[in-house]
């Protein structure tokens, strides 16, 4: 743990452990652009290799194969934890232990239980957590949650949440229990999530899934907000390749509807958003343009959010909503037990926050 001083920090001082695919793809370019808020200490990973590579790529002066030792040794203000679900849980708590911050991937466990118990073992050694639910930080989706908060909107009463995803698909000897809880853990959780950033905590899910050839399924989950609001939140893996999509809508009791597709484009219907005589009263949207040399990290929500993890570790404040922490990380895998519990239970209606394991 860092040492505590009166002095401000200019940099969150980190480790980076984890050095596989998607840590280098989607996290890691984000922390060395940022050179003016992060110092790199050291890779971690258990493949040296690995570990050495990544050091490279983000200019780290040390790599270690055990997360307890470069902990020791550098004296971090924070880690980034990145890899499957499982790891991320036991190496998150080996951080948490040590009274830091840390950065997962999302789910930052595989189940709820997990999740509980590093929510609580960031309470217990007062410190905190953040998961990656990227999309909170995505252009397009803050927009769009800024228009709830126009006067005509009114009350926000109806959602439609759509992810068509392209994997995960059945393993070999894979159950349908097991392969939807995947494809819930690692797709729906980003699902629900969203869901919960636009209309707040989930009073009810009631949910029925599907199973086709190819190792594909389908879930749909009819969903109840503690704010009185309703929707639908829908998953699934029939995507072909290349053909992840990705649909919001949000309807008010003003009788104006937002829209976002695929994270780019957003559309407001709302007959006092921005009216000229000559505009279509109607209907008012935009569409981002991609950056060319930054087409997923920038745009999509990653690098938002590793900019706000770092902002919050150099201020040495828990961060503020809507940076997802591990508290969100919970209720979204609740949220996901509750849908798995009522697809094999006759679309029973069941409350996420029951939901213990």
């Amino acid at each position: 743990m860092a040492e505590v001083t009166d002095q401000p920090k200019k940099h969150a001082r980190v480790i980076l452990v984890g050095c596989g695919r998607q840590a280098n793809r989607a996290i890691y370019p984000c922390v060395a652009a940022a050179s003016d808020l992060f110092e790199v200490l050291a890779t971690c990973d258990l493949v040296e290799s690995l570990a050495q590579a990544t050091a490279r790529r983000v200019g780290a002066p040390r790599v270690y194969t055990d997360v307890n030792q470069a902990i020791e040794e550098c004296q971090p203000d924070g880690a980034f934890v990145i890899g499957p679900p499982g790891m991320q849980e036991k190496v998150a708590a080996q951080v948490l232990e040590h009274g830091m911050p840390v950065f997962t991937e999302k789910p930052s466990a595989p189940t709820v239980a997990g999740a509980r118990k590093l929510r609580d073992l960031a309470r217990a050694r007062s410190t905190w957590g953040q998961t990656g639910f990227m999309k909170r930080f995505n252009d397009a989706y803050r927009a769009a949650r800024a228009c709830l908060d126009r006067p005509e909107f009114g009350k926000p009463l109806f959602l439609e949440k759509h992810f068509y995803a392209t994997n995960p698909t059945r393993q070999a000897g894979q159950s349908d229990e097991d392969l939807l809880w995947l494809l819930l853990i690692m797709q729906g959780t980003h699902a629900f999530d969203v869901a919960r950033f636009f209309l707040g905590d989930i009073d009810r899910i009631s949910a029925q899934a599907r199973f086709g050839r190819d190792g594909t399924c389908a879930m749909s989950a009819q969903v109840s907000f503690t704010s009185g609001a309703m929707g639908t939140v829908q998953v699934n893996n029939l995507g072909g390749n290349g053909n992840a999509r990705y649909l919001v809508d949000v309807m008010g009791d003003g009788r104006a509807h937002v829209r976002v597709d695929d994270m780019r484009r957003v559309t407001y219907h709302g007959s006092r958003w921005n009216p000229t005589p000559t505009s279509d009263s109607y209907q008012q949207g935009y569409f981002m343009d991609v950056h060319p040399l930054a087409r997923r990290l920038w745009t999509l929500g990653h690098y938002g959010e590793v900019i706000a993890f770092g902002q919050a570790v150099v201020s040495g404040r828990d961060p503020e909503p809507p940076v997802p922490t591990l508290d969100d990380n919970l209720a979204a895998l609740q949220a996901c037990r509750a849908a798995w519990l009522s697809c094999f239970d006759g679309s029973k209606a069941i409350a996420p926050s029951t939901v213990e394991n």
